[in-house]
């Protein structure tokens, strides 16, 4: 009796698990594109500050007063052309507009000069035609003047770049935590994808259906949990916080907590039990 040459159809349960890994395939390929671009994109925003006239910079509104001041162009002397007789006809209103406008500029110039690191504030000198329309209440001489910044001006500039390179080192120190987050998440899915396919490849699969939906989200999070003791750990042992995270030991145990998830749950179980008996201890 010959043999039944039938093709055997996979099952419901094979090709659901197919798909499910396939998901989670794509997923780690996503979102490890995601952590590679998200890292450029924070440096982008630590080494690049928007500058808005929506808040007050660091005192920046009273270093352009002073600027306007050197410009001759004070609000008495706006007002006093307004109450003259022979500009009350004139549009006040466009006038006060152009006068916030000179305001911007000036301000946003000093922003600049500020942020640009290679520019020396002493040797800055600014043409008041530059930053002043022709048609405003300046007179051509002034207009034509060039001042070079005020010395309270210089000190706010010096003073702006110290405050800003600390506020930078910090914003980077961030980065650098939410960077290896992300990467350590994406290695736990890695691990766990690597211990599926090798489940779903072999002829005796003992996993069901929620081990391939939750084992990579399980994994994600246990590799969080690793770095959230590996910080604590860090804190206990050393005051130099963050700045001595062994990464590749982080790395490691990331992928260990897709592959080896049983074993790495045990090791964060221990290492908290242990975090937890020295917080008593104190």
């Amino acid at each position: 009796m010959e043999k039944d040459k039938t093709p055997v159809m996979p099952s419901l349960v094979v090709v659901l698990k197919g798909f499910i890994l396939l998901f989670w395939i794509v997923f780690l390929v996503w979102s490890s594109i995601f952590a590679a671009s998200s890292s450029v994109s924070k440096s982008l925003m630590i080494f690049s500050r928007t500058m808005g006239w929506d808040k007050d910079d660091y005192g920046l509104y009273a270093q352009v007063d002073t600027i306007l001041d050197e410009f001759r162009l004070s609000p008495n002397r706006l007002d006093a052309f307004f109450s003259d007789e022979k500009h009350r006809n004139q549009n006040h209103q466009a006038l006060r507009d152009e006068f916030q406008n000179v305001k911007k500029r000036v301000g946003d110039y000093l922003l600049a000069s500020a942020n640009d690191l290679s520019v020396s504030p002493d040797s800055l000198r600014l043409m008041v035609g530059e930053f002043v329309h022709d048609d405003f209440i300046l007179s051509p001489a002034e207009l034509e003047r060039q001042i070079g910044l005020p010395p309270g001006v210089v000190d706010w500039i010096q003073s702006y770049r110290k405050e800003t390179a600390a506020s930078l080192s910090t914003r980077k120190a961030k980065a650098d935590l939410v960077d290896t987050f992300a990467i350590l998440m994406a290695l736990g899915a890695f691990g766990s994808i690597i211990f599926l396919i090798n489940d779903y490849v072999s002829p005796a699969s003992s996993f069901n259906i929620q081990s391939y939906l939750f084992r990579p989200l399980f994994g994600m999070l246990l590799a969080a949990a690793v770095f959230i003791v590996d910080v604590a750990t860090q804190a206990i042992i050393s005051e130099s916080g963050t700045s001595n995270l062994r990464h590749e030991t982080l790395y490691l145990l990331a992928l260990a907590a897709g592959l080896l998830t049983e074993k790495v749950y045990a090791f964060v179980q221990n290492k908290l039990t242990d975090i937890v008996k020295t917080y008593k201890q104190r």
